[in-house]
């Protein structure tokens, strides 16, 4: 994966794009979908797009054996087509982050001219905030365009919104470590795309009457997963955890309350107990984010005040877990 993933080998037999990738998917773990682009290495030092007969035909013959493939989950392709040596793997880092950055920014501005009545506009005031933030390419506005500018533009809008909240309303601090909150938001995200794998042929197979669509306001076409209603223990004896409450979770770390943190922190590596404990905690707390008949989500008014009502013991012993002192927390990175 470019820049700095792993060497790993893939076998394909008759070679197309769609069973290279299905390939890498599956060895990588992670969706087809998620490989947006791939690139063919040619004399270690120029590379081209696997995306015309010319290159097909060339991974196709027995001289293509062993060849590099490089490929990247951005939305555009960043791979560079000349001067790329071995030694240069690894290290477009910080221009891959500024890319990212001008492409949340590019996105935030889309909610700027977005009709008020939609729900989804943001006054100019705050929009040149969050495009500071994007700037200074705060992890978690990073995190939380990559996973849920694509499957709801409200959500990334309120859960947007809650960061800049918490930027401004906590002191520093007693700010959560930003890389922590970032990866938190990437493990709901894994936990999610669990969940929908394993559920996936329920879910095509029937439908709750009444269920909401949620539907990006700002692009027309793109539908997530079918919102289900919370509902118990049942969640916590499936596999991984539904998008839709892992974004209820992810707003109450986002606004004040250290418990969703706490549980990242101690039950990342058991993902049965995370769902079970995140549960209870989302069963006692509520939802800070409150749909509309057409999917869009808007913060709820408890929201506002739940900075100023979160205490680490309190919600600690709510979940049924015991006091421990920040440093003992695991650490991702």
């Amino acid at each position: 994966e470019y820049p700095s993933g792993s060497l790993r080998t893939i076998t394909v037999r008759l070679v197309s794009q769609h069973r290279i990738r299905g390939q890498i998917a599956k060895l990588q773990g992670i969706p087809v979908g998620s490989i947006r682009h791939m690139n063919v290495w040619i004399d270690k030092h120029f590379s081209e797009p696997i995306s015309n007969r010319a290159v097909m035909h060339y991974l196709s013959t027995s001289t293509a054996d062993g060849s590099w493939i490089l490929w990247t989950r951005e939305e555009d392709n960043i791979i560079p087509t000349k001067g790329l040596t071995l030694n240069s793997l690894g290290t477009d880092e910080m221009k891959l982050a500024r890319l990212r950055a001008e492409r949340v920014q590019r996105y935030l501005l889309k909610f700027e001219t977005a009709p008020k009545e939609s729900g989804l506009f943001i006054a100019e005031d705050t929009m040149q905030i969050l495009l500071g933030l994007a700037a200074q390419q705060d992890p978690v506005q990073l995190a939380l365009h990559a996973i849920h500018s694509e499957s709801n533009a409200s959500v990334f809008r309120c859960l947007a919104l809650l960061r800049l909240k918490q930027l401004e309303d906590t002191e520093t601090a007693a700010l959560p470590d930003a890389n922590d909150l970032a990866a938190f938001v990437r493990f709901m995200s894994s936990l999610a795309v669990e969940h929908r794998r394993h559920d996936q042929q329920e879910l095509h197979r029937t439908k709750k009457p009444g269920e909401l669509q949620w539907r990006s306001g700002l692009f027309a076409g793109l539908v997530s997963s079918p919102v289900e209603p919370f509902s118990g223990s049942n969640h916590a004896r499936g596999v991984g955890f539904p998008y839709e409450a892992g974004v209820k979770l992810t707003a109450h770390a986002l606004s004040g309350s250290s418990s969703p943190l706490a549980l990242f922190s101690r039950f990342q590596l058991t993902h049965s107990l995370f769902a079970r404990h995140a549960e209870h905690f989302l069963h006692k707390k509520g939802n800070l984010l409150e749909p509309s008949a057409a999917g869009v989500f808007q913060i709820s008014s408890s929201a506002e005040t739940s900075a100023t009502k979160y205490h680490s013991r309190e919600l600690l012993a709510a979940t049924g877990l015991r006091h421990r002192p920040r440093e003992s927390s695991l650490k991702v990175r």
